[in-house]
């Protein structure tokens, strides 16, 4: 991995080019060989894709006003790309995203776009793992019951394992309201078994508003297994 230090030409770049790929970290800008991703295709990642394509088709079974309503909604959900660059979806994209979410946690779709409105964080503040007592707590910011909170959670890994971006994977949709902390034990075993003691599991939580699929930032925490 190179590091790169950019001058007055270019003040940042992100994605790849030609093989190698531009990116940031905490050490700044760097240069590395382009990976080839792979592709288990796992029956989670099938269901998210098979989400994804039905309602990318249904769009075109919307009436023309409803279309036209998100298009013209998308000014008021910007977003940031990984250059920090204010971007907008298109009406189809926002569509698309807002009722994915709704369909991952379980709730009915939206045919008509929502108005934006502040979205709880579940700050996350500990996480309890304990394979004796058959416990996973996460300790967290409770929301009102008019929230969903969708969780996440990686594989057991080493504990030196600090970057994990890449390696949650939804384990439970929980209804807000029911009190802190929550307990993900048995969602957990389902989707990956009980964890070896002394690994580390990450979690991560983020708030989904039920009556439109806005989310906020997701909140984490990690844990060593305990006996």
């Amino acid at each position: 991995m190179a590091k790169v230090l950019f001058g007055q030409g270019i003040t940042d770049i992100s994605g790849s080019i030609a093989g190698n790929t531009f990116s940031r970290n905490r050490g700044g800008s760097y240069i590395r060989r382009k990976g080839q991703p792979t592709n288990p295709d796992t029956p989670a990642q099938q269901a998210a894709r098979a989400i994804i394509s039905a309602f990318s088709q249904n769009w075109r079974n919307l009436t023309q006003a409803q279309r036209d309503a998100w298009n013209g909604a998308t000014g008021n959900f910007p977003f940031n790309d990984r250059l920090g660059q204010q971007r907008f979806l298109s009406g189809e994209q926002l569509y698309v995203r807002l009722n994915s979410t709704l369909a991952a946690v379980g709730l009915a779709p939206i045919t008509a776009p929502p108005i934006p409105g502040a979205i709880p964080n579940a700050a996350v503040s500990g996480v309890t793992i304990e394979v004796g007592t058959t416990t996973f707590d996460i300790t967290l910011t409770d929301p009102s019951n008019a929230f969903t909170l969708q969780v996440f959670a990686t594989p057991p890994l080493s504990p030196g394992i600090e970057y994990v971006k890449q390696r949650y994977k939804q384990i439970a949709a929980v209804t807000g309201g029911g009190g802190s902390p929550i307990d993900v034990w048995s969602d957990y075993i389902a989707v990956f078994g009980v964890p070896p003691v002394g690994t580390k599991v990450f979690s991560k939580v983020v708030v989904v508003a039920n009556a439109s699929g806005l989310s906020a930032s997701g909140s984490s925490g990690d844990a060593i297994v305990n006996a």
